[in-house]
């Protein structure tokens, strides 16, 4: 049985929508297009929705071929998935609370020495 989404879920949604709106219409955030746009769970569904686990995207890249559902779109859901959780670090959110955020799974090795190593906690760090 499909769960019911709670009131700060629909209000998270009712966000991510207005952030994405442009006249009305949404805009893929990855390449602007408005074909059928949808928005995204970028962890599976029923793990915690905030706005950087949503995002907006086309038909192509939500289903389409190369899309994160699609054959050959696992390098840009896991690039999704990674972004998300480095913007989970960057709000002060620690490794195991982006664990329960995302179902359990780290995409990306959030330790201190990695963020170092890629230069993305030069401010977080010194």
């Amino acid at each position: 049985m499909k769960k019911k989404r709670t009131k700060e879920g629909k209000m998270v949604l009712r966000a991510v929508c207005e952030r994405a709106s442009d006249n009305n219409s949404m805009l893929c955030e990855i390449c602007g297009s408005s074909h059928l746009c949808e928005i995204h769970h970028i962890f599976r569904r029923g793990s915690i929705e905030m706005e950087e686990t949503l995002i907006v995207l086309c038909w192509s890249h939500h289903k389409g071929t190369d899309g994160v559902h699609g054959m050959k779109g696992h390098t840009l859901d896991l690039n999704l998935k990674q972004d998300a959780q480095l913007k989970l670090r960057d709000m002060g959110i620690n490794d195991d609370g982006i664990r329960t955020i995302c179902k359990g799974k780290l995409y990306i090795d959030l330790s201190e020495e990695y963020l170092k190593e890629k230069g993305l906690c030069e401010n977080m760090y010194g």
